[in-house]
């Protein structure tokens, strides 16, 4: 089925509270939401403390000092997706009034974004309605300003970027993602798929970073300048369910 959207929330529990948060999510959040039409899946990640110590600076206050710990990724299809973020709020709303929204989580930068383009490294034979569904070990999201020009202005130097990102090691896709109204922030999202060790990939990934920003650029890789800044880059790992996953693992 063809993705078009993903909406990604980052999570954080109050210390203590991790058990119970992970399987309410699991047992009670995920089915919710994930039963409401345009929803095909949901996956979570976890952003360990090596994974934090690897960040580059955040320009997003809400995730200075380690913040934005937890990673949940919804798979949408269909092509209203603000009509689909509308009845996830919807639902969000009704299981609140029952109770049964966990109360010590902190929630922030809850968006829905639009798939424009995916990508996959050299040498796989994905159709491209398929990458999205690539069996992975983590993820990097890069999220950066739009470009000075526009949304759209750059997209072709955006595209060389992310195909020569796919050169690092273990991250074998990557979705491009974009905010689905033109009045929202006009802000852009990089999703890389890492197929290895996701503190090694990410490891790699922060050092490429700093090289990203067109105001800093001292990488002679090809792509490297993207022409806007970089507000948040970090690496989170993959949950299975159950798994009960801390931040302290």
């Amino acid at each position: 089925m063809l993705l078009t959207g993903v909406t990604v929330g980052f999570l954080d529990p109050k210390s203590g509270a991790e058990h119970d948060f992970n399987r309410w999510y699991d047992l009670d959040h995920i089915p919710e939401n994930t039963a409401l039409t345009g929803h095909v899946g949901a996956r979570r990640y976890i952003a360990g403390r090596e994974d934090i110590e690897l960040r580059p600076p955040a320009r997003l206050r809400e995730f200075a000092e380690g913040k934005g710990a937890y990673c949940s990724v919804y798979l949408l299809t269909g092509n209203d997706l603000v009509l689909t973020r509308s009845t996830m709020h919807d639902l969000a709303r009704r299981l609140n009034s029952k109770g049964r929204m966990f109360a010590m989580v902190h929630a922030h930068n809850v968006h829905t974004w639009a798939v424009q383009q995916v990508f996959s490294s050299p040498g796989l034979r994905l159709a491209p309605a398929a990458i999205p569904y690539i069996g992975h070990s983590g993820i990097y999201m890069v999220m950066i300003d739009a470009p000075s020009n526009g949304p759209d202005a750059d997209h072709a130097r955006l595209s060389r970027h992310i195909r020569n990102e796919l050169k690092a090691t273990g991250s074998i896709a990557a979705v491009h993602l974009t905010r689905i109204l033109p009045e929202e922030d006009g802000r852009v999202m990089i999703m890389y798929y890492l197929g290895k060790d996701p503190h090694l990939c990410g490891k790699e990934f922060s050092e490429r970073i700093t090289s990203w920003n067109g105001e800093h650029n001292t990488s002679n890789s090809e792509g490297a300048d993207i022409g806007a800044r970089i507000l948040y880059a970090g690496g989170y790992q993959l949950i299975s369910p159950l798994s009960d996953s801390k931040l302290t693992e």
